[in-house]
């Protein structure tokens, strides 16, 4: 490979910024003609990235951002390319996220080439070009990826350690800012995870906007034309899901049976051989035992033999970003509660899913309701008084949720006035605990659900710990769960309340896992089973921030706290509490897999898990008369799993037909769109 000067171009890999960044000393020494990006978050800069070329002809970057709890990472590059645009070098040093030290280092060296990070240590013999991309997300490179590919013939280029990118012209627009026009393209590269990544380049093929709606990249100084580049975008992603789901959605024209199934009865938790169920329309006609069932003429007739029929499966705890609706229903998960998340984005993605321009699940919605401060959610209404409060709940009562989540900077007082307007308004209440108040506490004054383990074990946990900061949270149950005792008699007080009050617990064990048993370059369990199905860039983007650090010594601790958060949940069933299965997912669809298996591994029975992920969950959304079993005049949101899951909690991985309101989605055509690896069996 031969090396040259080549231009810079940036993009933004990690846009997880949601507070402002000072420039640094070393930002503030770069030379005058550095190009110069700012990093937005609705209302506010929240950092920036500085790129310039040395006189060697190496490209030097600057990088760094904070999340609202005060992290972030601060990184410095040097890249060199070769005559076609490839990295053949690569050194970034600084910080991560949580502020330890990082090192990463590609080289090329004739056809020999080395590359080494936090989780990876590679080396290859090629006789082609192949593009690394780091793993600490340097905003550049997917820039230079951009260009690259757009000097190759065919507009493909290998990728390392695994993969292929490509990329696609997608849409010219001339922006106008006062005086000044730009003409900016937009185009989309393939082969980075489950859906195109959308990257806006200049008329020389520079970077000049990268981005969401939650936080995008643009060239400094343009910051007034985002929301246009932003809506275009979306516009162009609405037009590609709404293709996908006319070809991969199939509306029956006659009536459906399956028949011959072994059948899910979620009512009794148990499974009934050789039945037929009939589907006419988006609903369920009749179900009964083989043979007891007079079908229509023409009915299409679907074999069941060996396979068992399922209410569809609900998350019970999601927050919906692009492409979770095909991964959903993928998995068999057709409805989601959504637990947080911008609110008009929401209503436009629960409109595409509902109208059917694009593959997804039905959602109920949760509005969230916080207090003003440094650590408050970004997509929650923030009050400060009793009439603020309940202004909030009406809002939400307003526009179709079903229930309020409180986070923690809330004011502990507010918690019983939220609740006495919530439930009048027909509003459940859970959540996070506000910063100075207790579990107990917040379920005498009104909720109705905790979401999540170490929300409910924060009593136990270090007296000092601040809910509002996750990290150091996190940390302290890790290394504190294994030490609890679950038949002492305050953890037993604890299930009594929340028996008593039918207080709903979301535990989140599949988060668990992944936080606590992910090592570097080690997946969990459960990520393991999946893995080689993953796009490759998105197997190392989870083996990278998939799990916490680990002290020294610590290792059998955080794996014990994991076992503990299993025994807890066992204990919690044992003890009549009422559970939903949620993911807070970073799989859609994959995760509520796991999260079903790991109730059953807590030693929760199949049936139940079943139960409560299909009937309990619809029961508690306030959509049983609709859905959530297998039953004449409900809604036909159905799977067909191959096996038994009820004697076989991993079968229910197996799904091979998903029906949501009588439309028909084979599994593995969505997962082939979405760069998912089908298995051998066609699952």
């Amino acid at each position: 490979m031969s090396l040259k000067r080549a231009p810079f171009f940036i993009t933004f890999l990690s846009l997880v910024s949601e507070a402002g960044v000072s420039a640094t000393q070393a930002a503030s020494q770069v030379p005058n003609d550095t190009l110069r990006y700012a990093f937005v978050i609705p209302g506010h800069p929240g950092g920036r990235q500085l790129v310039w070329s040395e006189k060697d002809g190496h490209l030097r970057v600057h990088f760094e951002w904070k999340t609202r709890f005060g992290q972030g990472p601060s990184l410095e590059s040097r890249i060199l390319l070769d005559d076609d645009g490839i990295p053949v070098l690569l050194e970034t040093t600084g910080t991560d996220l949580n502020g330890s030290p990082l090192k990463e280092r590609l080289k090329w060296l004739d056809r020999h080439v080395t590359w080494a990070n936090a989780v990876e240590q590679g080396a290859a013999e090629l006789d082609f070009p192949a593009f690394y991309i780091g793993i600490n997300g340097i905003p550049l490179e997917n820039a230079l990826l951009a260009r690259a590919l757009l000097a190759r013939r065919d507009s493909t280029l290998p990728l390392l350690p695994a993969g292929t990118a490509r990329i696609q012209r997608v849409a010219d627009h001339r922006l106008q800012a006062g005086a000044r026009t730009r003409r900016v393209t937009l185009f989309h590269i393939e082969g980075l995870g489950f859906s195109p990544s959308a990257i806006w380049l200049d008329e020389d093929l520079t970077l000049f906007a990268s981005g969401t709606r939650w936080r995008a990249a643009i060239r400094e100084g343009w910051e007034e034309v985002l929301d246009t580049l932003i809506e275009e975008q979306e516009s162009a992603e609405a037009e590609r899901t709404r293709h996908l789901a006319q070809s991969l959605a199939r509306k029956p024209t006659t009536p459906i049976a399956v028949t011959g199934v072994t059948l899910f009865d979620a009512e009794s938790a148990t499974v009934r051989d050789g039945f037929s169920v009939l589907i006419e329309g988006d609903r369920i006609t009749a179900v009964g035992p083989d043979g007891t069932i007079e079908l229509p003429a023409g009915t299409e007739r679907i074999d069941g033999a060996g396979r068992s029929l399922l209410p569809g499966l609900w998350d019970m705890h999601a927050h919906l970003f692009a492409d979770d609706g095909p991964l959903n229903i993928a998995a068999g998960v057709t409805s989601v509660r959504d637990l947080g998340n911008d609110r008009e984005v929401l209503f436009e993605m629960r409109r595409r899913f509902d109208s059917g321009e694009e593959i997804g699940p039905r959602v109920v919605m949760a509005g969230m309701i916080d207090g003003p401060g440094p650590q408050s959610s970004s997509v929650a209404i923030l009050v400060e008084d009793a009439a603020q409060a309940r202004r909030a709940v009406d809002a939400y009562a307003d526009r179709g949720y079903v229930q309020i989540k409180l986070y923690p900077s809330l004011s502990p007082g507010l918690v019983p006035v939220i609740a006495e307007q919530a439930h009048a308004r027909g509003l459940r209440v859970g959540g996070h605990v506000p910063v100075h108040m207790k579990v107990v506490d917040a379920v005498r004054q009104g909720y109705d659900e905790i979401h999540h383990t170490h929300v409910l074990l924060f009593d136990f946990l270090d007296s000092t710990l601040d809910p509002r900061v996750p990290a150091p949270l996190f940390a302290s149950f890790a290394q504190s769960a294994a030490g609890l005792d679950f038949s002492a008699d305050d953890l037993r007080e604890l299930v009594r309340v929340l028996r008593e009050d039918d207080v709903v617990v979301d535990p989140t064990l599949s988060l668990y896992e992944r936080l606590l048993m992910t090592r570097p370059n080690v997946p969990s369990e459960g990520d393991a089973r999946i893995a080689e199905r993953l796009p490759p860039q998105v197997l190392r983007t989870l083996l990278l921030g998939g799990g916490l650090s680990v002290p020294e010594g610590m290792d059998a601790r955080y794996r014990d706290s994991f076992r503990a958060s299993l025994d807890l949940t066992r204990a919690l069933h044992e003890g009549g509490v009422r559970l939903v299965a949620g993911t807070d997912s970073r799989l859609a669809g994959f995760d509520l897999h796991r999260e079903l298996e790991l109730y059953v591994e807590a030693g929760i029975p199949a049936g139940d898990v079943l139960q409560l992920a299909t009937l309990g969950a619809a029961t508690v959304a306030g959509r049983a008369e609709e859905l959530g079993s297998v039953a004449p005049g409900k809604l036909a949101d159905l799977i067909l799993v191959a096996g038994n899951p009820c004697s076989t909690i991993s079968d229910i991985r197996r799904v091979v037909l998903v029906m949501k309101g009588g439309i028909l989605y084979g599994p593995a055509a969505i997962y082939r769109q979405s760069g998912v690896r089908v298995a051998g069996n066609g699952i």
